[in-house]
């Protein structure tokens, strides 16, 4: 009831004019986040500076939505999370794919305990050289 009361109240103060401008302010601000997260893809290394620059946006776009939350309808609220949540999915692709590949190197089996199976070869014949309790 508290919630209600406090969306009800905090929409008598913005009207329609407040949903309109968030709105619109969203839609530019969404904007220029998703063309800095395109902008990732055409790189071929990570560029930290991109990276944390494209964060910010997305944090602030998180924090504008925050800001308004009780004030906005929820199918408006929802699609606004929706957007945002979707670019910051992109952006972790992007960190991903950027991020360094570990290198595959085969390792010498005698510096890492001898052969593979030696201990199972070991046990079978000292369990074949031992006399068998009857």
């Amino acid at each position: 009831d508290e919630r209600r009361a406090a969306r009800a109240e905090a929409a008598a103060e913005s009207g329609t004019g407040g949903v309109r401008e968030f709105e619109g302010g969203f839609a530019a601000a969404h904007a220029e986040a998703s063309s800095a997260c395109d902008g990732l893809a055409a790189l071929a290394a990570a560029d930290p500076a991109q990276l944390d620059a494209c964060t910010g946006l997305i944090d602030a776009l998180h924090a504008a939505i925050a800001k308004v939350a009780t004030a906005l309808p929820t199918a408006i609220l929802e699609s606004s999370t929706r957007k945002t949540e979707d670019l910051q999915a992109r952006l972790r692709a992007e960190r991903e794919r950027l991020a360094p590949k570990k290198k595959f190197a085969f390792r010498n089996r005698t510096k890492v305990g001898g052969a593979p199976g030696a201990d199972v070869a070991a046990a079978a014949a000292a369990a074949a050289s031992a006399p068998a309790a009857v």
